[in-house]
């Protein structure tokens, strides 16, 4: 019987799989142009996919009384509106069909034999991600600031002090950077009474609350 690997092996250079066509492809110095027109397709059926739903959605009796409250609002002909509508998206689909039909006979020539569908469900990508994590001075600072947004933010900046001045230092990485290369100042509570960076005082600890009150909003 053969390991799992040899197995996996075995089937993504299978021409009868996705991933062995891929591997065909990158052997013969293809990939990049192939890869390009299936992009291609792919986001012309997406398009496709949304000209047919809006299609479905013109027989819908719910979004036709949408379309009437609007049209009624608007001072604008429904009818009128309708027929244009219809009319517009029938056309966007036959060129959308032409298109898909063009890019279908350049992928035939690959011999892909891979199957095209449009699934409305999210897809996995195999792109990484790119993900902003908070170094973790800023997750500190953001977590004393969080624990007291009941306080003002004067007695926020004496917190932050109490917390991350160390023997008279100053606040060190917790203190945002252009603070101190712009104002000159090494503690919150400098900051605060400095004139022209209390409105950066003002505007992190905002920034705090509003998280807060809606955390959709944003991340620490």
């Amino acid at each position: 019987m053969q390991s799992s690997s040899s197995e996996f092996i075995n089937v993504t250079n299978s021409w009868a799989s996705a991933s062995g066509c891929f591997l065909g492809l990158a052997e013969t110095g293809q990939l990049m142009a192939v890869s390009k027109t299936i992009q291609n397709r792919a986001n012309t059926a997406k398009k496709l996919a949304e000209v047919e739903a809006q299609l479905v959605a013109c027989n819908n009796p719910v979004r036709l009384a949408e379309l009437l409250i609007f049209c009624s609002t608007a001072k604008r002909d429904f009818k009128s509106r309708l027929r244009a509508l219809v009319t517009n998206l029938e056309a966007r689909k036959g060129r959308l069909l032409a298109e898909l039909s063009k890019i279908d006979e350049r992928l035939d020539k690959e011999h892909l034999d891979l199957g095209w569908a449009v699934d409305p469900a999210p897809m996995i990508s195999l792109v990484p991600r790119i993900v902003r994590k908070s170094a973790p001075h800023v997750v500190e600072r953001n977590a004393v600031i969080d624990e007291h947004l009941d306080l003002s933010d004067r007695e926020i900046c004496h917190l932050l002090d109490r917390n991350f001045v160390r023997d008279g230092y100053g606040c060190c990485d917790h203190l945002p950077e252009r603070w101190v290369r712009d104002c000159r100042v090494d503690t919150f509570i400098g900051a605060y009474n400095h004139p022209q960076c209390r409105g950066r005082v003002h505007k992190l600890i905002s920034v705090r609350r509003r998280l807060q009150r809606y955390p959709s909003a944003g991340v620490s």
